[in-house]
């Protein structure tokens, strides 16, 4: 008995060694593994899986994102990265591109991807029955497009546009097949993307990993999009764990962001959209035009509890109209503090002055105005807590309201506003020219606030003609400061959006959310299964 004892007692010593041996010499790492289904609750339905029609619908440009491929794709920051082009070379003019497509590509049926397929997709965005975006229409016709090799495809721009090497991320459509059709009526999409799709119903599309994706395979096997009417339906859906990730546009409402955050069942990632809301103020009036008046404003403003309260954390104060994220966001810019003793002092040292009734006076004139937005409930909360907040700095503000489209056409269009709390998207590019160069003022112009400023024309005019980044970066720095100093409008905040994913699927990185279907940038990367690996530990 005492042997057996012994021999037990060899065997577990043994056992004991090896183990130690094991873990002094090697070391686990777990690792993604091929395997597993996703199920995303999408708000809304496609109506046609095409990247050219894809702007009408964020449930279209979510299909798309996973179905078709670019020649180019944005990195988190807005850095241009190759995609369906391994590289591309650029004039010294600014004026011709030419890119040079990636070998052994395949669209999803296994025919072979080519620079045909570049030219007839342009193509169809140049035909005068294009029934898409206008301005992705504009932007097309301005570009001379033509095959040099079938790997080899050349575009030359009428004029210099910097911005332009960004909007060939656009997803490339299969000649082969009448690539404008795909995805429409009862025939499946066909693109070169990570995922293909292999089922369409009413209320979901199921699809599957592109074993021949030229990043290489997906981890996750299928990913299914179930399509609901409205985000309470999609949360519900979450809730009961009948999908397991759900995007949620800004802004709920305090209580419901505060439980959902709350869940430990899944992962909350916040994602940026590149826009601001701001306060823009009508320069055209004399009021305005008094910067020590605009400084004083934007100081009166708590936009840290505008952030934090008003809109449940979902957005971030912004000091630049450059989001930040951004590869050309000015990182030494700093938001106005709140500062009610600062703005108190400014509008002393601009001669208004407390008069009866609390309301500052200068002269004979009141500080009084009217703030116009919309009735999107998130807008008129933050126009209400706004006018509040400067009610103590003796500014009266009075709110008010219209439907966006009433908004847009009576109030923005025509410049029928005093002040204007509205929001903008800066796009795939930080070109700030549509917004605040002095030439784009007036009825139908994107510069609502009507601002000018030479030195700023200057930058914006130099920025968007230089193919060469840092300079650019340089200039929009330059420019980012000007408008710190200037404050033509008052930026208010950045939306940020909640992405809620259950702790199962990993792999997930948000950057910026250019379009909300920015978050399945990386989603080759994404994975459920995963496996061990031994590795031998290093000498010291």
């Amino acid at each position: 008995m005492n042997q057996h004892r012994l021999v037990a007692a060899l065997a577990s010593l043994g056992a004991l060694g090896v183990f130690l041996y094991l873990a002094l010499t090697f070391v686990i790492q777990t690792k993604p593994d091929f395997g597993g289904s996703y199920t995303e609750g999408i708000v809304g339905s496609p109506m046609a899986a095409n990247p050219l029609y894809a702007p009408f619908s964020d449930a279209d440009n979510d299909l798309a994102a996973l179905v078709y491929a670019g020649l180019t794709r944005l990195g988190p920051e807005g850095a241009v990265l190759p995609d369906l082009a391994e590289r591309w070379d650029i004039d010294e003019q600014g004026r011709r591109y030419r890119f040079y497509l990636r070998p052994g590509v395949q669209w999803h049926d296994g025919s072979p991807f080519s620079a045909a397929d570049v030219v007839y997709t342009i193509k169809l965005i140049q035909a005068p029955n294009f029934a898409g975006s206008p301005d992705l229409a504009a932007l097309w016709k301005m570009v001379s497009v033509s095959q040099v090799d079938p790997l080899t495809v050349q575009m030359t721009l009428a004029n210099p546009f910097a911005p332009f090497l960004r909007y060939t991320a656009l997803g490339i459509l299969p000649a082969h097949i009448n690539g404008v059709d795909s995805g429409t009526g009862t025939s499946l999409p066909v693109g070169a993307g990570p995922f293909r799709v292999v089922e369409a119903v009413a209320d979901r599309m199921t699809l599957v990993a592109n074993p021949t994706y030229h990043f290489g395979r997906p981890y996750l096997d299928r990913i299914v999009l179930r399509f609901y009417p409205d985000q309470p339906t999609a949360l519900t859906a979450l809730q009961q764990r009948q999908i397991q990730g759900v995007l949620i546009h800004p802004v709920l409402d305090p209580e419901t962001v505060a439980s959902l955050r709350s869940n430990t069942l899944w992962r909350t990632y916040s994602g940026m959209r590149p826009s601001y809301t701001a306060l823009f103020l009508n320069l055209t009036l004399p009021l305005f035009q008094d910067k020590a008046v605009r400084q004083a404003l934007l100081y009166g403003l708590d936009r840290e509890r505008i952030a934090r309260e008003t809109l449940a954390g979902q957005a971030i104060v912004a000091g630049s109209p450059i989001p930040v994220g951004s590869w050309a966001y000015n990182n030494s810019i700093s938001p106005y503090p709140y500062d009610q003793e600062r703005a108190r002092q400014l509008m002393e040292e601009a001669g208004w002055s407390i008069a009866e009734g609390g309301v500052r006076r200068k002269g004979q004139q009141d500080l009084r105005f009217q703030l116009a937005t919309t009735t999107d409930p998130a807008r008129l909360l933050v126009a209400e807590e706004v006018a509040r907040q400067w009610r103590e700095l003796g500014v009266a503000a009075e709110v008010l309201a219209a439907p966006p489209v009433t908004l847009l056409q009576d109030t923005v269009v025509p410049r029928r506003f005093q002040a204007l709390l509205f929001g903008l998207d800066v796009g795939y590019d930080p070109d700030a020219y549509p917004v605040w160069h002095s030439s784009q003022r007036g009825v139908d112009s994107f510069n609502v606030a009507s601002y000018s400023s030479a030195k700023a024309d200057a930058l914006l005019e130099q920025a968007r003609l230089t193919t060469d980044e840092a300079r650019r970066l340089d200039l929009y720095r330059q420019f980012q400061e000007l408008f710190a100093e200037d404050v033509p409008s008052l930026l208010l905040y950045y939306p940020v959006y909640s992405y809620f994913v259950d702790k199962s699927v990993r792999g997930i990185e948000l950057g910026l959310l250019f379009e909300p279907s920015s978050r399945f940038a990386n989603v080759g990367q994404w994975h459920i299964a995963t496996k061990r690996l031994w590795f031998q530990r290093r000498s010291p």
